[in-house]
């Protein structure tokens, strides 16, 4: 019996939270609505978009063309670094002296 109870307990519990939920759902897209429109938001959330789409399409171009010339380049670049690392090792060791 008290088993019963307690899984009807539970069921109108679990229902009572859903329609809750639903109802205070219902309410938040009624606000959000109202203000959308009393706003105009529309307009501002498409241009936003446009302009955030470009700048991906823009920094996806630059990346791209980044990685082409890194890859180009990368050899030049890393035989130059090693000549300035090698300078500069240079200027913290003695010459060598011979005897003769």
């Amino acid at each position: 019996m008290a088993s019963e109870v307690f899984t009807i307990t539970l069921i109108l519990w679990c229902i009572n939270f859903m329609a809750n939920l639903i109802e205070k759902l219902y309410l938040a897209g009624i606000t959000i609505g109202r203000f959308y429109y009393q706003h105009k938001i529309g307009d501002k959330i498409k241009d936003l978009t446009a302009k955030l789409i470009a700048l991906v399409v823009l920094a996806t171009e630059l990346i791209i063309l980044g990685v082409r010339v890194i890859q180009r380049d990368h050899k030049d670049w890393l035989n130059k670094a090693n000549g300035l690392r090698n300078q500069l090792g240079g200027l913290f060791t003695l010459p060598e002296i011979t005897y003769g």
